[in-house]
Order: C-alpha cells, then structure tokens, then sequence
C-alpha cells in the first residue's frame, strides 16, 4: 500500500518534471501507483507506524559494515543473517530488514550534510520557514504573539503573519498565506523539527507528522528537515527575526492586534524594496525573476484529514469547543469544515474548501454566536425556536444584543414566550419607540411583556408591575425552645402489648 511519505514525493517530483517511469524507478513502485498518486487529490489514509527493532539494533554494527564498507546487497545481507551456522540467528522477514538498511542509509545521508558551506538556490528551488514568539503591548496589555516568516531562498522575498498561538492550524494557516502571496510554491520547504511538523524531533531519519506531510502533498512541495542542532542551515529565515525585533517591534505599543498586523505588512513592503547585502539586489527585483520558476498554487484550499467536520443543525448553528457558530441559512442540514484561525477566529468552510463564515471566537463556553447577516433571505412563517426568535430581533435591532441576553438570563427555561411577544410588537411600534421601551426595560430591570406594552402605551414605570427575578429565599429554622411532654400513654400501650421492663 503506497504510503502518504511516498504520496509526497511521488507528486513533488512530478511538479519538478520528472516521467512516470523514472519516478517509479526512483522509488520502487508500480508505474500504475505513480499515475494514481499523481491524479488523485485524495491522500493515503493508512500508514504503518516506525517501531525500533531490538533484533537488528543488536547488529547494526555489523550491518553497517556490510552496508557502506562492503556495498553488499540487501539480498546479499539477508542471505548472510539466515545462513546455517552463521552465529546470527535473524529470525524475521526479508521486508523488515529492507526498511531497517534503507533507515541506516538515510541516517548516513543526515549526517553527510552536517558539514557547513554557503550556497545559493536556484529560483524556485526552496523555501524557508520558521517563527518566533514575542510578548507586545495591545491596547495596553502585555499579550505573547507568534510571528511567522516565509522566506524564498532565491529572491529573499518573505511574507510575515502574526497569531495568537502556534497551534498545528495557526503553523499551516501561515504556510498556506505566504504561498499565496508569493502566487506560487517551490519544490522543497526546509523547516525546523517542530511537533507541529514532525511526529518525534528527536528521531532520525525524520518521522513527518501526518497532517502536515497532507498539506506539503497537497502543494506538491517536499518537506526537507533542519539537522538537529544547525541552526545555520536556516540562516536565510531565522537572521532577519533579530532585525525585525530591534527595528520593528522594540519601544513599540499598538492599540490592536489588527494594528500591528497592518504596521507590519507596511514593514515588509519597505523591506522587500531594500538591497540585500549579499544579493546586492532587492528581494522584489529578484522575484520578478523568481516568480516563473514557482509551481502554481492548486484550484482549493487545503483541509487537513485532523479538521473538524461537523453537521449545520436546522437553526444554522454548528457546534464547536463548547459554542455554537451561525453559518449561511443554505447550510442547515450540511456537512461543514471548522478550523481555528490566529488563535482567535474560526473559520466554516463547506465540503469544496470555500470559507463561508468567520467569526471571533467565544471567549468562553456556552455561547452562541450569530451574524443575522447568514440568515437575511430565510423565509419563515413563524420562528419557533430562541436563537430563530433573536435572529430576527437582531435584524431589526442590530445593537440590542444585551436584550436578548437579559431575557435569557432571566427567563432561563422558556425565553421563547418573551422574544415572540417582543417580535410581533416590533411588527406594530415604529423602531425608535421600541428601543426607548427596551432601555426602559433594562434601567427598571423588568423584561415582561405587560411592562413593555406598558411602555410602549405611554403608561408610567411606577405606575407598572415590575418583573424580577425573584430573591433566593432563607430557610426559616425554630427558635430554640424547651419541649416537655407526658410520656405515660406509650408506656401503658406497650405493656397491653406484652412488653415487660
């Protein structure tokens, strides 16, 4: 079974231009498998996990010899494992010590390419990336933001996103961004052995985590790893945070996060217009060199396998996290993707990629968050239901969300009864009087229906009955007091009975 790392580089050496035949040769699959992998979107669902094997660790020593010193085979070493008197006593299949020679010879390959000499890409070739975290003041509180950083290695153009955390999503959300900014994708991306990115850093050769090795198969780019330790092997990415923090972020406050973002995107317009000190050219000019070499970016966006995939109740309303989000009315009954974004807004997509809603994300559980927007040309008779019932308050009354809060609050099983009453009256008062008869209602913290009618009829508030939430009621106990009482009577009845001291 073709397995999703195969998946990958089967469809990054097609972007690169290489046939069928040679990639199959490559790799040792069937021609068949690499026409399959190149055509389908869709990525392998299954793949058998990496497990040490203490029988071969136990030689390695003598595998590696054979391996590199003597160029033997892995037929040849096999042969030499199982045979008769041979003292080493293999016991497993031929396939299992073919996975565990090609794991020694990538582990060779690591290691070969520690060495440290500078050298240029060629356009389009490869592409950095990498992140940092930064504690800023917005709107007068210290916040921990994460700024990511997409660089080509040939032009030196770059493209910065800032989030809230670095979740798996945030880390793909800002792959994705840059790439379409740049409007293409380059054959290889070299990132460092983050959790978001690899299943264990500490492994070599590298276990890809399987999400992300679906978006780099998605954009036919291949995942190359940062040696452990090496920092310098992502110079082009990781300098160029130092120059942003003294030039960009320090002694600086923003009233917003959507004002550091704006300041920063006008950050990098100046700095992709500067000379590079090593290209002695500006990363733009080099881009418009550049930009011919990249792969182009696929029809739709990327859903990763991990997303949440969730059905839209009759009321609109998908759940996630503990919420409910409103989608467009057209979506009831529908399937949709949920993705957080930035660490603060999540993001329904519908089963093709396309994003038809955005919303902040509650700032705690239990919310339900609406846009009346997504049910504008819904065509009911009578709503029956709370959130259909402040639907359409909100239509009428955009800025009256804190009523039906109230009436929430305070009308905690059956709130249905006071929104209804209060739609049909909107029908009959002009707009204006029905938010002066609201107000009231929130400054004598009386929500009835028969104190808004009141209101609205030009009657008085004291002259009104007000309705409150009633006070919790104290348990009555008994004063102390002395107790006497004559208990002759039980003692004659239980010696009727025949009981005898």
């Amino acid at each position: 079974m073709l397995t999703l790392d195969q998946w990958t580089t089967i469809r990054t050496l097609a972007a690169q231009g290489k046939g069928v035949r040679a990639i199959a040769r490559e790799l040792g699959v069937d021609r068949k498998t690499v026409r399959r992998a190149i055509k389908n979107v869709e990525r392998p669902r299954y793949e058998r996990a990496r497990r040490p094997n203490p029988e071969l660790e136990k030689l390695r020593p003598v595998l590696e010899q054979w391996l590199f010193k003597h160029h033997l085979r892995g037929s040849v070493v096999y042969e030499r494992l199982t045979a008769p008197g041979c003292g080493y006593q293999y016991t497993g299949s031929p396939a299992t010590l073919y996975r565990f020679l090609q794991g020694l010879e990538q582990e060779r390959s690591a290691q070969a390419s520690n060495a440290t000499e500078r050298f240029e890409t060629p356009p389009g070739q490869q592409a950095q990336f990498d992140w940092s975290p930064y504690t800023v003041r917005l709107g007068g509180q210290l916040t921990q933001i994460y700024i990511f950083d997409l660089v080509l290695c040939f032009s030196r153009r770059r493209h910065f996103t800032v989030s809230l955390d670095h979740s798996q999503a945030s880390v793909f959300e800002a792959i994705e961004t840059s790439l379409r900014h740049h409007g293409g994708v380059t054959l290889t991306l070299l990132v460092d052995r983050a959790r978001e990115m690899v299943a264990d850093p500490s492994v070599t050769p590298v276990v890809w985590n399987r999400h992300f090795l679906e978006l780099c198969g998605h954009y036919r780019m291949q995942p190359v790893a940062c040696p452990p330790r090496r920092g310098q092997t992502k110079g082009k990415v990781e300098e160029p945070f130092f120059y942003m923090e003294q030039h960009f972020l320090k002694g600086r406050d923003w009233a917003s996060l959507d004002a550091l973002i704006a300041d920063l995107s006008a950050f990098e317009a100046r700095w992709e217009n500067q000379v590079h000190r090593t290209t002695g050219q500006t990363p733009l000019a080099l881009f418009e060199i550049e930009k011919d070499h990249l792969q182009a970016l696929p029809s739709v966006s990327f859903i990763s396998s991990g997303e949440c995939f969730h059905k839209v109740n009759h009321d609109c309303l998908v759940p996630y996290d503990g919420s409910r989000y409103s989608t467009p009315w057209p979506y009831a009954g529908h399937r949709v993707w949920l993705r957080p974004s930035q660490g603060r807004h999540l993001i329904i997509r519908n089963q093709t990629g396309e994003v038809v809603a955005r919303h902040k994300l509650a700032p705690h559980k239990g919310m339900t968050i609406i846009d009346p927007e997504h049910y504008r040309g819904l065509r009911r008779r009578a709503a029956r239901t709370r959130v259909m019932l402040e639907v359409q308050l909100l239509q009428q009354f955009p800025d009256c969300g804190w009523f039906c809060e109230a009436v929430g609050a305070i009308y905690r099983d059956h709130p249905e009864g006071v929104l209804r009453g209060v739609v049909e009256l909107s029908r009959v008062y002009p707009p204006e009087a029905m938010r002066a008869a609201m107000l009231a209602a929130r400054q004598h913290h009386s929500y009835s229906l028969g104190f808004l009618r009141g209101i609205l009829a030009g009657q008085p508030p004291e002259e009104l009955p007000l309705h409150r939430e009633p006070a919790p009621q104290q348990l009555a106990l008994w004063p102390d007091a002395a107790v006497t009482a004559d208990l002759d009577p039980y003692g004659r009845l239980l010696k009727g009975l025949g009981h005898h001291e």
